[in-house]
C-alpha cells in the first residue's frame, strides 16, 4: 500500500574533503552541522576533467535551498570548479545537505570541500561597529573591513483572511535595486496553499511579481528606470488551503533598498581595513565611520552595512542595518 523511507543523517566534521566517482545520473548526499554564530559557509566541487560537468546543491536544515543563491554547475562549458558561499547573515543553525548530481552518459570523478572560515562575523551594531569572533583555537589575523551598501527597514505586517495587505514605501536617492525578504511564522506557513508578492510603481505598473516557495523568501527589484522619491506599493495576499472562520496571519517583511555603487567605509585611524590579532576563541569589535549623510537621513530607515572579516581559510561576510545590534549570536 505504502512505502516509508527513512534517511539516517550523520554529519560530517567540518572542514570536509571529499573525491568520489559517481554512476551516469547518481546522486551523492553530504551532511555538515552549522552552529549558531557560525561565519559562513562555502561548498566547492571541482570535477577531474574539463569535459565532464556535474551539479552542486545545496540545502538548508528545513530542506529548502539555501538562500545565498542557487545550485551551480561546474564543467563541460562551465569552469572545472564551482563554489556556493554563504555568508553569515544568511545561515540557519542545524545540518546543511550537499547534494552532488553527475550527468547523465557518463561516470563523474570530483571532489567536494566545505569548509567555514576561521573567523566569525557575530554581529553589527550602532557606529557602525563590527564584533568579529575567532572560532578557532589558536591565534589567527584577520583584515576586517566594511562598506555601505544601502538603507533596510524592517516591519511586521498582521491580517486575516485572504485580502491583500498594502505596503507603501518611497524610493530613496540613488537607490538602485530593491530587495524584499518576507518571513512567515512556520504554522502560519503551513496553512497556506499560495501567498503572493507584487511590487507596483507610483503609475500602477507592475515591477515584480511572484510567489513565496518557502517560509522565508527573498525577492529582488530593480529600479534603475524610476525617479528618485517615487512611491512602491508592496502586495502580500495569502491563500489558505481550506475554507472556514477567517484565517489570521502574521508576516515578518525587511525592506532594503540598495546603492549601485557601495560607498567604502574607514576605520576611526582612517584605514581602509583593520589588521587585527584575535587569540584562540577570543573576540573583538572594530569601528567604522564615513556613512554618507544620505544613507542616515532617509526617514524610518537605518544604514546597511556589509562588512567582511578575511583569513588566509576565507572570508565570513555578514549585512546588517548599522542601528540597534544586530547579529546571529550575542556579542561579546
Amino acid at each position: 500500500s505504502f512505502v516509508l523511507t527513512n534517511t539516517v543523517i550523520v554529519p560530517e566534521s567540518l572542514p570536509f574533503r571529499r573525491r568520489q566517482v559517481l554512476a551516469p545520473g547518481a546522486v551523492e548526499r553530504f551532511f555538515f552541522p552549522v552552529a549558531n554564530g557560525a561565519g559562513g559557509l562555502t561548498a566547492r566541487l571541482t570535477v577531474a576533467q574539463a569535459e565532464q560537468h556535474a551539479t552542486l546543491f545545496l540545502f538548508e536544515p528545513n530542506g529548502q535551498p539555501h538562500r545565498g543563491g542557487r545550485s551551480v554547475a561546474v564543467g563541460g562549458t562551465e569552469e572545472p570548479g564551482g563554489t556556493i558561499q554563504l555568508a553569515a547573515h544568511d545561515l540557519v543553525p542545524g545540518v546543511y545537505e550537499a547534494v552532488v548530481v553527475a550527468p547523465p552518459g557518463r561516470d563523474l570523478q570530483s571532489e567536494l570541500v566545505v569548509s567555514a572560515p576561521d573567523v566569525a562575523v557575530t554581529a553589527i551594531g550602532a557606529g557602525p561597529r563590527a564584533f568579529v569572533r575567532n572560532a578557532t583555537d589558536r591565534a589567527v589575523r584577520t583584515r576586517v573591513s566594511a562598506r555601505a551598501i544601502g538603507v533596510e527597514q524592517s516591519l511586521q505586517v498582521s491580517a486575516e483572511g485572504s485580502q491583500a495587505q498594502l505596503v507603501q514605501v518611497n524610493r530613496p536617492v540613488h537607490a538602485s535595486g530593491m530587495l524584499i525578504e518576507v518571513q512567515l511564522p512556520p504554522a502560519h506557513w503551513h496553512r497556506v496553499s499560495d501567498f503572493g508578492l507584487i511590487v507596483y510603481d507610483s503609475s500602477g505598473a507592475k515591477l515584480s511579481d511572484g510567489s513565496l516557495r518557502y517560509a522565508f523568501d527573498r525577492h529582488r527589484v530593480a529600479l534603475d528606470s524610476m525617479g528618485p522619491n517615487e512611491r512602491l506599493t508592496i502586495e502580500l495576499f495569502p491563500a489558505f488551503a481550506h475554507l472556514g472562520p477567517s484565517e489570521s496571519w502574521t508576516a515578518r517583511i525587511r525592506i532594503a533598498f540598495l546603492l549601485g555603487d557601495p560607498v567604502p567605509l574607514v576605520t576611526r585611524d582612517s584605514a581602509a581595513v583593520a589588521e587585527i590579532r584575535l587569540e584562540a576563541n577570543a573576540s573583538e569589535s572594530v569601528v567604522f565611520q564615513g556613512i554618507p549623510s544620505r544613507l542616515t537621513t532617509v526617514a524610518g530607515y537605518e544604514p546597511l552595512v556589509e562588512v567582511v572579516a578575511r583569513t588566509s581559510a576565507g572570508p565570513s561576510i555578514r549585512r546588517g542595518p548599522a542601528g540597534p545590534l544586530h547579529s546571529g549570536s550575542n556579542p561579546p
